[in-house]
């Protein structure tokens, strides 16, 4: 199945891209998302290409403050999930995955979220 998602290419340069839907992981959702901010390392990335000493080469998707709703749930979360409108906390590690293991504290996977019915 295919997603549609903005990517900053370069500094004030976004393009509209077709992906594959990731698939959950284990013990995880999957989260359709309805609205995200931009904060202001956002900002700065989109400005400036680069926030401190971090510079973001190649495409790459901001916004990591979202609301959503899952769409689907891994081996092992619970299936009631389904259908749970979700605010994402990015300030949560898992430390495992490619985003927790970058050294750039906005990118956290925010393996938490509230959830509201």
């Amino acid at each position: 199945m295919v997603m549609r998602r903005i990517v900053l290419e370069s500094p004030r340069v976004f393009s509209l891209q077709e992906a594959e839907r990731p698939e959950p992981r284990p013990n995880a959702a999957l989260v359709k998302i309805r609205k995200v901010g931009i904060c202001g390392s956002d900002m700065h990335l989109y400005q400036k290409g680069f926030i401190g000493n971090i510079s973001v080469e190649g495409p790459f998707v901001i916004g990591h403050e979202c609301v959503g709703e899952v769409i689907e749930a891994g081996e092992g979360a619970p299936r009631d999930l389904v259908g749970s409108r979700v605010a994402i906390e990015p300030a949560i590690s898992c430390n495992q995955c490619q985003w927790c293991l970058f050294p750039f504290m906005a990118l956290l996977c925010g393996v938490a979220a509230r959830r509201k019915r």
